[in-house]
């Protein structure tokens, strides 16, 4: 469910509040942040355009919540670059008492690239959509879920 939110200091000025802290029936706990920039994969970049601001944010969320497996989600991009997973970051700190954080950043595949203003009037839309709502549940499946089989 939506996280509840706690506070970086003690005199609660900073708020912390993840998008989603994620509870699995295998005791697997997940915080899942959602970004709504553009991220890509290139070789010439190392961070692949993944803030250092981000880092920096999802360290904060697994020393304060206790959590190391962190999921950073970004939408796909319009080029129809789709990578499955751009980066692993781990992450060994001391406040975390040595304990690896491991932060992986996804695209999740929001956008339609099959849209185009050449092609509106020959498509329905609630189709692209329904196509588009199956595509993200299988991404997300995949995600959170990496070594169940699919049924």
């Amino acid at each position: 469910g939506q996280a509840k939110g706690t506070y970086l200091d003690e005199a609660k000025a900073f708020g912390l509040k993840p998008d989603l802290i994620l509870e699995f029936a295998d005791y697997r706990t997940i915080i899942a942040d959602t970004k709504y920039k553009m991220v890509y994969a290139d070789g010439a970049d190392a961070k692949n355009g993944i803030s250092q601001t981000d880092l920096y944010q999802m360290v904060g969320y697994a020393i304060r919540f206790g959590i190391t497996d962190i999921k950073l989600l970004y939408p796909n991009t319009c080029k129809g670059e789709n990578c499955s997973e751009l980066k692993t970051i781990t992450i060994i700190d001391e406040l975390a008492q040595q304990q690896a954080i491991t932060i992986k950043a996804h695209q999740l595949p929001i956008m339609d690239q099959s849209i185009s203003i050449e092609n509106l009037h020959k498509i329905k839309l609630s189709d692209c959509f329904k196509d588009l709502k199956d595509k993200l549940k299988a991404r997300l499946q995949e995600i959170l879920f990496p070594f169940q089989t699919k049924i």
